[in-house]
């Protein structure tokens, strides 16, 4: 993997104190379950956030909770129980290919996963001071770790506003963004280009209407209405952004935006996070060099799950 602008301790405290600005406060993540002389000096930290949950009326449904909910805030996989379906699903990866992901350095990270940019932005505020935190706590254990992120719909969006809180000095980078399914929305597509995201993978179903459902242009014109008025939104109206979200990215030299298809059908959104599509995951990420090469940037490559 790609490791880059790896920072000292001293910058990680000034980006804790810098995005503890404003945020209420996290508990630490317990790494009590790593020994104190871990045999990975370098590990890659992987961190999957999930998309937009069912309304809280539907969560009260135990069948419906069981399937989707996670409790908020970041979580060692190797802490939970399987009665949480993404617990299982991503324990399946790890078990699929344990030197690619480890169970000890995987974690969960749960927000209110409400359709809602702001709430959102919210998340990605709450995940940032946890990853300051999380750096923080392994290098006083000796651990210099790297940072992958995997995100499933919306739970990609969280995962980009993180630009918005680190606008001068990086004390740390996301070495890989792996976007499952994520929509593509004017507030956040240009944040692929900040240099917190040093690599950025974008897979998605071209039979995936759900990835592309939500009218952002509905709340991009409120939000403009509530700020500038109506007559300067409606004179403005044409830089607001589509109606409904998209599927691909601008093309950038660090983003490889991949077309993800079975032999027999495409993917449909939630098959980005069974179990079936989790353990594909990584013969894919093992064969992207081949897939990639000699394609340029700017093309979509398409992978046909064995």
């Amino acid at each position: 993997m790609k490791i880059c602008n790896l920072k000292a301790s001293s910058l990680l405290i000034l980006g804790i104190v810098f995005i503890g600005i404003g945020i209420e406060s996290a508990h630490d993540v317990d790494l009590q379950f790593l020994a104190e002389e871990h045999p990975l000096k370098n590990p890659t930290v992987t961190i999957f956030i999930h998309g937009t949950l069912p309304p809280k009326l539907l969560l009260k449904i135990p069948i419906i909770k069981k399937s989707v909910w996670y409790p908020k805030g970041l979580h060692p996989l190797v802490s939970l129980e399987d009665e949480f379906r993404l617990a299982s699903v991503t324990r399946a990866l790890c078990a699929e290919d344990p030197e690619l992901f480890n169970k000890e350095f995987f974690y969960l990270f749960g927000w209110s996963g409400e359709l809602s940019s702001k709430k959102r932005r919210k998340a990605s505020k709450k995940l940032a001071h946890a990853l300051l935190s999380l750096k923080a706590q392994y290098e006083t254990k000796g651990i210099s770790i790297s940072l992958r992120l995997i995100t499933h719909s919306h739970g990609g969006n969280v995962a980009l506003h993180l630009a918005e809180f680190f606008t001068d000095t990086l004390p740390f980078t996301i070495d890989e963004l792996i976007l499952l399914a994520c929509p593509v929305q004017r507030k956040t597509e240009s944040y692929i280009n900040h240099p917190l995201f040093c690599s950025i993978l974008s897979l998605h179903s071209h039979l995936d209407i759900a990835q592309r459902i939500d009218p952002q242009g509905i709340s991009n014109f409120l939000e403009s209405v509530q700020f500038k008025g109506l007559k300067s939104t409606v004179s403005d109206i044409g830089n607001l952004g589509p109606l409904f979200s998209q599927a691909h990215f601008k093309p950038a030299t660090h983003l490889r935006q991949v077309y993800v298809k079975y032999n027999s059908r495409a993917l449909l959104h939630n098959d980005f996070i069974s179990e079936r599509y989790m353990r594909s995951l990584p013969a894919f990420m093992r064969s992207r060099q081949t897939l990639f090469h000699k394609k340029s940037y700017q093309e979509e490559i398409t992978y046909i799950i064995p």
